[in-house]
């Protein structure tokens, strides 16, 4: 009796699943299924910061501990990018990118009935395995389902995944901890990464561009990455409050040192490197990474301190500050697919330029505000930066990509991954030092915080816009691109 109930339906699954491996369709169901998986990471990412103050209450520790929840899972993530990203071209991207959420789940559940911070920051952890996974291999995934002449508009659609998931990220938390208790935040999200799983373990087909070269994954470089790059970022975000001389910057200092010099042997030396240094040989793509670092490095002047002007400087509400600090995201939605298009017809070098210098533009809008600057003012110059931003990373995404062949995808996105957080973490160092200390400085003369907290804002700012400034012009002096040290490359219109 059960085998005649379990058949029938087992052949009507059967037929659905071969009616979605020849659809004609196939590429744009992929998309769709990369694209949810995006927008359930980016509603993780953006979503916890608003529980981290009652989090910080109800287990009762400062905030500097439980920053460590999005530390933690910033240093694994990071740390692992390139090392999945090699993973993935060399066994299979697409069991990488199912098994990433299978993880992320798990690390939900972990964080659903953990009793301590401790628990927390291992389910945080485990987090940050599965999204390292998911992050490098989706997007290569997605990028070779398409042909070249689509690459910038499925980049920009990509894009636009993310500003859907850090949009819906902060309505969604507000939603769940003014209706349930803390724990629903992670529970509620379990079956939207099964959901992704499950859709990509159908929808995704089998990896027809990895490396089939019988060659050994490279452990030992792997783990040397994770420790050089880990110690390094983990030094990088103590430097603000700790001396130099402190025993543990100096154990990170020398760690970092010890393992990036052995690494950089190591990789030299291996049949099958995690990180193929002559890569950087390609002019083009060197100086494509290198503008995306100072893009992100720059870029994060305004994310870390505007907060701190319209709170302190403009006594503006919560309510306010959230409505404005949205537009940043809400643009992507628009310009980023627009943005991939243009790219396609007219060249990565030129669309990212484009870009930058709109960016650099509200950059210098963003460093004239004061405490006397209107709502729609600030409003328009955060616009113009998220237009800028928007048309930027589709772009020079496209640049780096297609200057690696198809089965280099993956490690493609790693590189990018690891250059934005690389460039984030040593931003909000700079920045934050920076603003603490000028801020000092002003108060030790102005009775009025507001005028203290303006003027720490905008010197910081100009530091910010030089940058942006150094990245425009590195943009368009990157030239053409160049044929890849890779025999199968071929040439791309830039």
């Amino acid at each position: 009796m059960l085998t005649l109930i379990v058949t029938p339906k087992f052949k009507e699954v059967n037929s659905v699943l071969h009616s979605i491996s020849r659809s004609p369709n196939k590429k744009w169901l992929v998309l769709l299924s990369i694209g949810f998986g995006i927008v359930t990471n980016g509603i993780d990412n953006s979503s916890l910061n608003l529980a981290l103050p009652i989090l910080s209450n109800i287990f009762d520790v400062g905030a500097d501990i439980i920053l460590w929840l999005i530390s933690a899972f910033m240093l694994v993530a990071v740390g692992l990018a390139l090392t999945w990203g090699n993973f993935g071209d060399t066994f299979g991207r697409k069991r990488i990118y199912v098994s990433g959420f299978l993880l992320f789940a798990l690390g939900l559940l972990v964080l659903t009935f953990s009793t301590s911070v401790t628990h927390l920051i291992i389910g945080r952890i485990i987090q940050a395995l599965g999204q390292s996974m998911t992050v490098t291999n989706g997007f290569a995934i997605a990028v070779a389902m398409f042909p070249d002449r689509q690459r910038g508009l499925v980049i920009g659609l990509v894009g636009a995944s993310v500003g859907v998931g850090l949009s819906l990220g902060p309505i969604f938390g507000a939603a769940v901890l003014d209706n349930f208790e803390w724990r629903a935040l992670f529970w509620t999200r379990i079956p939207l990464s099964i959901l992704a799983m499950i859709t990509a373990a159908i929808i995704i087909p089998k990896d027809l561009n990895r490396s089939h070269e019988k060659k050994n994954f490279d452990y030992i470089g792997a783990v040397l990455l994770f420790i050089s790059l880990t110690s390094f970022l983990v030094f990088i975000n103590r430097l603000p409050v700790e001396p130099l001389t402190n025993q543990l910057m100096l154990v990170l200092l020398v760690t970092f040192l010890i393992s990036g010099t052995t690494f950089i042997i190591n990789e030299i030396k291996s049949q099958s490197p995690v990180l193929e240094f002559k890569l950087f040989k390609n002019r083009f793509l060197a100086v494509s990474l290198l503008v995306h670092f100072l893009h992100f490095l720059g870029y994060m002047f305004i994310i870390f301190l505007i907060p701190f002007f319209l709170l302190h400087g403009k006594n503006m509400s919560t309510t306010e500050m959230g409505v404005l600090l949205a537009s940043i995201q809400v643009v992507r939605l628009f310009i980023a697919p627009a943005a991939g298009v243009w790219t396609d017809k007219i060249g990565a070098r030129r669309m990212a330029t484009f870009g930058l210098f709109i960016t650099t533009t509200g950059f210098f809008l963003m460093s004239q505000l004061d405490p006397a600057s209107s709502f729609q003012f600030i409003a328009m110059s955060l616009i113009i930066t998220g237009i800028g931003a928007s048309i930027f990373d589709p772009s020079n995404e496209h640049a780096v990509l297609s200057s690696i062949p198809s089965e280099k995808l993956a490690s493609g996105t790693a590189l990018t991954t690891t250059a934005r957080q690389v460039g984030f973490s040593i931003s909000t160092t700079i920045a934050g030092t920076m603003y603490a200390y000028r801020l000092g400085h002003y108060e030790s003369f102005l009775t009025d915080s507001t005028l203290a907290v303006t003027g720490a804002y905008q010197e910081v700012l100009y530091l910010g816009l030089a940058i942006m400034l150094m990245a425009t012009g590195l943009s368009y002096a990157r030239g053409t691109a160049q044929k890849s040290f890779w025999s199968d490359q071929k040439s791309k219109m830039v």
